[in-house]
């Protein structure tokens, strides 16, 4: 650390050489003796202050023969201090211009070694002195130092220093006490050159006070008086910018460039013209110490930014008068600059009298604004009394003033309707004008107590004109001018003559096209732009199912979807939107959701209120039935035309190999020579082929009996187990008979029952149906089996036939059942027949009151059920 106690020394002259410099220190007693009066004749010289110091630092830089001796002088808030006076010997270099705003946080052992008693002596740096000065003092070749802190009251406002480069130097206690002897004289020095410099500024002060009081007082315009005061401004304080803003009338938020001062080129490029502000307002306001807070913090930094204002190097705070700034004050200043030591009691006292200025200017503007527009009003009251004046007397419609109903006022409308003199009707009791019996005093009193009450009433009357015509009126009555004193009551009179007849004539129109409309057996229905239902006549209620006001909540797609929907309807829509009217075919869904067919003609028609779409809607539904069931009727009597030909080509060839058969082997047996054995082969084909021809004769009367309604069912009761035995014997026989080995017939009889199964048929009828499905089993069943039986099922018999052959196809299995219908229907068919054998069964089982029913697939046989009421009888 520095020695502050470090005796005086008494040195030789080889001692004191200093190398380098060519001088020897050996100062006279005398000529030391009186240093420090040629010291106070400098300084009180009558010399500029700067140059005295310089001239001082130069006496006392020979004198003590060092190599450097400067003067650094505190900022304003002591944070930081400057190089400002300097002296070197010839040989080293200044260093002065390096020496600028050195903050103390960045050598605080420098800082606390200033606030210590004493001075600052060290004979060598690098063992006398903390560690954070010793790399900054050896950048600048310095070796040995002697700093006195300058004094001005309690505080430190600097220091000057020796520095002795190159070379280590012991200070001698003489010169340690000569120089702080010194030091006070400066100190001195710099305390008298700050008085009388404060005494100047507050000079200055009260002439810029003068200056900008002369200023506000003139006649110029605030934009010009703003300008000279901002230009004084950055003058004064050495600003790049100082710019004026003043709020927007009657806004607290919008803020106008109104007046910047400094360098064009800075002005023009860093200041916006409006500032859009925030409540509460985001910056300080004068008073307020915080205006003048120089250091840029991110907060600070980020505020500026934000509002489009330089975010280095600037201050910016508000003015006020009133509680709410209503103007802003902006300086800036380049970065390369040092900040400007900105006088803030008097910053304020200006920013309050411009604060003032702007709330007389706004006053003043507002007061001639007032004026002004009072000016106006009064000439718009003036033209519009005229104007009313005017349109009272020519209006198309009556105007009166009336007091307990007697005329006071009328204008010409009302004496060219009743047709009486101004004169006539002037102090006229309103009675005298009402049709004779139509003055309803009720009605009367109780519109003029409305007009008390409420402000304003209507009634209609009927009047007459002087020729006695009837004149039908609405009158409307407010409170007239001066109502409260005088009673007056202003009537408004409305002739609603031609307009009665008009509606007269009108509803007489209107019920004439609704009966027209309600007549017509097609229904009617207009949907308006908006795509709602608005009316529509008894027929669409008639159609639809739904009552008139339940209709008409009906949207529009329900109605005329139809299966379809919307689609179908927005469809319509858009050819009658391109100018196309419609005409076709839809459906109509009713109230009861049945569907009913329509002819609908549409077309788009343009009324007062806008576009509206018409329809017209006729039941087709008669006509579509009736033109469906003749399609069907064509289509039946073509298909059956088409079976009846393929029947008679099948009876055609079933017919013939009978007869065939018979006439052929007829006349074999009139041959002579034929063998016993042939001879009744011949005859039992024959009876076969006689027994064929007579079924398919039977088959056909039987079928024609049942279309012309002659066939006649006897039923009676018959023990089924009897019937199925009887059959099964003969058709086993027959099997037997033609050698069918391969086929096998089987009889299913249900088991241990404790009655008899009975049915009540036609016992020949159901003889005649088994016989024909075990023939079409036996026909269509080459080899397996057939099986015939009975179940019974709750009070049901079900008799079946069950084969092994073919099978049916499943869409086959219901044409099967037709008349003239086979599952086979090709002129190339395998198998013969007519196809009536199943449509016989069908309907005869059916006459006997059951049913016939198949199940089948193909090439896995066939089982036929029949399907009859049982008849009990116990046993």
């Amino acid at each position: 650390m520095c020695d502050r106690a470090v005796p005086g020394i008494n040195k030789t002259k080889a001692q004191t050489e200093v190398p380098g410099l060519g001088v020897r220190l050996h100062p006279e007693e005398e000529a030391a003796h009186y240093l420090p009066l040629e010291i106070s004749s400098i300084l009180s010289s009558e010399l500029p202050f700067e140059d005295r110091i310089n001239n001082t630092l130069e006496h006392l830089g020979k004198h003590t023969a060092v190599s450097r001796v400067y003067i650094f002088e505190n900022s304003a808030d002591d944070s930081s201090c400057s190089n400002t006076y300097e002296w070197c010997h010839p040989g080293w270099t200044s260093q002065r211009h390096y020496l600028q705003s050195v903050a103390y946080s960045g050598v605080p052992s420098w800082l606390d070694l200033l606030q210590s008693p004493g001075y600052i002596e060290a004979a060598d740096i690098e063992t006398e002195l903390p560690g954070d000065l010793v790399d900054i003092l050896k950048a600048q070749d310095i070796c040995s130092i002697l700093v006195f802190p300058l004094h001005t009251g309690r505080r430190i406002r600097g220091f000057v220093g020796f520095d002795q480069c190159g070379t280590r130097r012991m200070w001698q206690e003489k010169e340690r006490l000569l120089l702080t002897t010194v030091s006070r004289l400066i100190s001195a020095a710099f305390q008298q050159n700050a008085s009388i410099r404060q005494l100047r500024q507050s000079l200055q002060k009260q002439q810029f006070l003068l200056d900008t009081a002369t200023l506000l007082n003139s006649r110029e315009s605030l934009q010009n008086i703003f300008f000279s005061i901002a230009q004084r401004m950055a003058d004064t304080w050495q600003m790049d910018a100082l710019a004026i803003y003043q709020s927007a009338p009657f806004s607290r938020d919008t803020f106008l460039l109104t007046a910047c001062a400094g360098k064009s080129d800075f002005c023009t490029a860093a200041l916006p013209e409006k500032l859009e502000l925030p409540d509460p307002f985001p910056f300080p306001i004068l008073p307020d110490p915080a205006s003048f807070q120089l250091q840029i913090t991110e907060e600070k930094r980020n505020l500026h930014s934000s509002y489009g204002l330089c975010p280095e190097n600037g201050l910016v705070f508000g003015i006020q008068t009133q509680g709410f700034p209503n103007g802003l004050i902006l300086a800036q200043w380049r970065k390369e600059r040092p900040n400007p030591e900105i006088d803030h009691q008097l910053m304020a006292t200006i920013g309050s009298m411009l604060a003032r200025q702007i709330d007389h200017q706004q006053t003043e503007d507002n007061n001639r604004k007032s004026h002004n527009k009072i000016l106006r009003i009064n000439q718009q009251l003036a033209e519009k009394e005229y104007f009313l004046n005017s349109i009272i007397k020519t209006a198309p419609i009556g105007i009166l003033l009336v007091k307990d109903r007697v005329i006071h006022y009328l204008n010409d409308h009302i004496i060219q309707t009743l047709g009486y003199e101004r004169e006539e009707l002037m102090g006229l009791h309103l009675s005298k004008l009402y049709q004779q019996d139509k003055e309803d005093l009720g009605s009367i009193h109780a519109f003029y107590e409305e007009i008390v009450q409420t402000g304003s009433a209507d009634i209609d009357v009927a009047l007459h004109n002087r020729a006695g015509q009837p004149l039908y009126v609405r009158l409307t009555g407010i409170p007239g001018t001066g109502f409260h004193q005088k009673g007056l009551i202003l009537l408004i009179a409305q002739d609603l003559t031609q307009m009665r007849r008009y509606e007269e004539d009108l509803k007489v129109n209107e019920e004439r096209h609704q009966k027209i409309l309600d007549a017509s057996v097609d229904a009617v229905l207009i949907v308006n732009c908006r795509r709602e239902l608005i009316y529509s006549n008894e027929a669409a209620c008639r159609l639809s199912g739904y009552r008139h006001q339940d209709l008409l909540k009906q949207n529009p797609t329900k109605l005329l979807g139809g299966y379809r929907g919307l689609k179908t309807y927005l469809h319509l829509l858009q050819k009658l939107d391109q100018g196309e009217n419609y005409k076709g075919d839809q459906v109509v869904r009713t109230a009861s959701g049945r569907l009913v067919q329509v002819e609908v003609n549409a077309s788009k028609i343009d009324l007062k209120d806008g576009v509206h779409y018409y329809f017209s809607l006729h039941d087709i539904t008669r006509r579509k039935q009736t033109e469906k069931e003749l399609v069907q009727a064509k289509e039946k009597a073509e298909k059956a035309d088409r079976l009846k030909s393929a029947f008679l080509a099948n009876m055609s060839h079933e017919i013939r190999t009978p007869l065939n058969a018979i006439v052929g082997f007829s006349n074999l047996l009139g041959q002579e020579g034929l063998h016993e054995a042939m001879k009744n082969e011949f005859i039992h084909t024959i009876n076969t082929s006689s027994e064929d021809l007579v079924e398919i004769i039977n088959n056909v009367i039987d079928i024609s009996k049942i279309e012309s309604g002659l066939l006649e069912i006897k039923s009676t009761t018959i023990v089924v187990d009897d019937l199925l035995e009887l059959l099964f014997h003969h058709y086993r026989n027959r099997l037997w008979k033609t050698s069918r080995q391969d086929l096998e017939l089987r009889l299913e009889l249900p088991e241990k029952l404790t009655t008899e199964t009975v049915v009540l048929a036609d016992y020949e009828r159901l003889q005649q149906v088994l016989k024909h499905l075990l023939n079409n089993a036996i026909k269509f069943t080459e080899k397996g089996s057939i099986t015939m039986g009975y179940t019974k099922e709750g009070q049901e018999v079900h008799l079946f036939v069950r084969d092994t052959g073919i099978g049916i196809s499943a869409h086959k299995q219901k044409e099967v059942f037709e008349a003239f219908r086979q599952e086979d229907e090709s002129r190339s068919k395998r198998y013969g027949g007519t196809g009536l054998g199943l449509t016989l069964c069908k309907t005869l089982t059916e006459a006997m009151g059951g049913q016939i029913e198949l199940q089948s697939q193909k090439h896995e046989g066939a089982t036929f059920i029949i399907r009859l009421p049982a008849f009990e009888k116990i046993l």
